[in-house]
């Protein structure tokens, strides 16, 4: 961000290319945003939207790495159609993950990472359409969701903005005694690495996660420490409400609930025959029927209107 050439200029007369000049650009590009932005400004430790904060650190750290890549191109002359090679290799995760090695689950992996290399794609794509003005424009009106992140052009064309959800209550947990423990959004981007945990492949997650509009979630915990999740979407279509329910088909662990635009997941959480705490045995269990799936206590058309309104 800002005006780099700084950053260049006090690394004239090195001798050489080194890999501490080249990390030492992308921490002085945060040291010289910070100053023009003030990088606390931005929504960068969200507790309540993780996804938002997310993609304010795609935003810092793209812009970073972005910037770290032209210096470390410029010092071995590197032609510019190799060069976007080369960032088309970074942006795949390939190298990253490959230097990271098995030390983390793919969820946290992914994670690490994504500022960096997401962040460089997104910082890249908003320089090409609207230069370093626009990048500049990044660090006052950073984008609201990854799925910003992950389709530029939907940051651009500003006219997908993410939608806020509730997740509705479950008084049938909380009457068992499971306590909210954490809450939160988990956004597109995090929405494919659910699915792929889930067994779906890498293709099949991230055309599932297309179509994001918006999500909440809640997790749950039981007086002997079972967990369990409520997970309310929004999709901004019907047809891709329709295509995240039907890759959820295969999950076994789940239930799932849709009506319109809205899918509402829910697994763990008391089993039918669990006795509410200071209180004699359950009667009938309360459920419902919704896309041929149990629901626990959640009336499907409530949600939706409470997700969408």
């Amino acid at each position: 961000g800002a005006d780099q050439d700084p950053l260049f200029s006090m690394l004239e007369g090195s001798t050489g290319l080194s890999i501490q000049n080249v990390f030492l650009v992308h921490e002085l590009d945060h040291a010289l945003t910070d100053q023009h932005f003030d990088l606390l400004h931005l929504p960068l430790n969200d507790k309540q939207n993780g996804d938002r904060a997310k993609a304010a650190d795609c935003v810092v750290e793209g812009d970073a790495t972005w910037v770290m890549l032209r210096y470390l191109y410029t010092e071995l002359s590197v032609p510019q159609a190799q060069r976007n090679q080369m960032d088309d290799l970074m942006m795949s995760m390939t190298v990253g993950k490959s230097l990271m090695g098995q030390v983390a689950p793919d969820f946290l992996e992914e994670n690490l990472l994504i500022p960096y290399l997401g962040g460089l794609h997104f910082v890249k794509a908003v320089y090409e359409k609207e230069g370093i003005e626009g990048v500049n424009a990044l660090y006052r009106r950073p984008p609201a969701s990854m799925e910003q992140v992950l389709h530029p052009e939907k940051y651009l064309n500003g006219n997908d903005p993410p939608v806020a959800v509730s997740v509705p209550e479950m008084p049938a947990w909380t009457r068992r005694g499971w306590k909210r423990t954490s809450s939160g959004v988990w956004g597109e981007f995090d929405t494919r690495l659910i699915l792929e945990a889930w067994g779906l492949s890498r293709e099949k997650a991230v055309k599932a996660a297309e179509g994001w509009g918006g999500d909440a979630y809640s997790v749950y915990q039981s007086p002997s420490g079972k967990r369990g999740f409520i997970w309310a979407t929004v999709w901004d279509t019907l047809q891709g409400a329709e295509k995240f329910e039907s890759a959820l088909r295969s999950v076994a662990s789940i239930k799932v609930q849709a009506t319109g635009k809205g899918v509402i997941i829910t697994s763990g959480g008391p089993q039918e025959n669990d006795r509410p705490q200071n209180s004699r045995p359950a009667g009938k269990a309360e459920t419902g029927k919704t896309a041929g799936l149990r629901a626990v206590e959640v009336d499907p058309q409530d949600s939706i209107r409470r997700i969408e309104g």
